[in-house]
């Protein structure tokens, strides 16, 4: 079969639901598990960010993160230095995760302060890398909803707590 498979009768899209659960599965390990996290623990849904320090779009929805935390949505930032291994954005992504605070220098290397080099074991970023690659990201921000389901771009808050109520409605609907 080439192209999606579809349930006409459910009005389902079967390879859609197929990716996003082989992406919560990818999703699943260590790497995603030490995500510098904001927002409560007790948030009503959790998306996973893959980000760029130096990204544009992603600083945007970075300088609103307390828009998503008051709409019930925890954000977890995982690493996806577009430019790759060898990058200034790549040593930003080290230095963020080495810092005695990640969620402090996440924060100020989206608002570009300088951080600290501190040595570390920084192999997280480039397992987040390779998630992000097998994800089949092609940009930051890309948002995984708890679905499964991603988002390549900025989405407002207001707007992800509508997609993210949206992909459950359909969760329910198909059980």
């Amino acid at each position: 079969v080439q192209g999606e498979l579809l349930d006409l009768e459910e009005n389902r899209n079967l390879t859609q639901e197929a990716i996003s659960a082989g992406r919560l599965e990818l999703m699943s390990g260590d790497a995603v598990a030490s995500a510098i996290t904001f927002g409560p623990e007790d948030a009503d849904h959790t998306v996973t960010v893959f980000t760029d320090i130096d990204c544009t779009f992603c600083r945007k929805l970075h300088r609103e993160i307390q828009s998503y935390n008051d709409a019930g949505i925890a954000v977890r930032y995982l690493f996806y230095p577009r430019s790759g291994p060898n990058t200034r954005s790549w040593e930003k992504a080290e230095e963020v995760w080495c810092a005695d605070n990640r969620r402090q220098a996440m924060t100020d290397a989206k608002n570009d302060k300088a951080l600290k080099a501190a040595n570390c074991d920084a192999s997280a970023i480039a397992q987040q890398f390779e998630i992000g690659l097998s994800v089949g990201l092609n940009g930051t921000p890309a948002i995984v909803l708890p679905n499964g389901d991603l988002i390549s771009g900025y989405v407002p808050a207001p707007d992800l707590a509508q997609r993210i109520a949206q992909g459950r409605q359909g969760a329910k609907a198909q059980h």
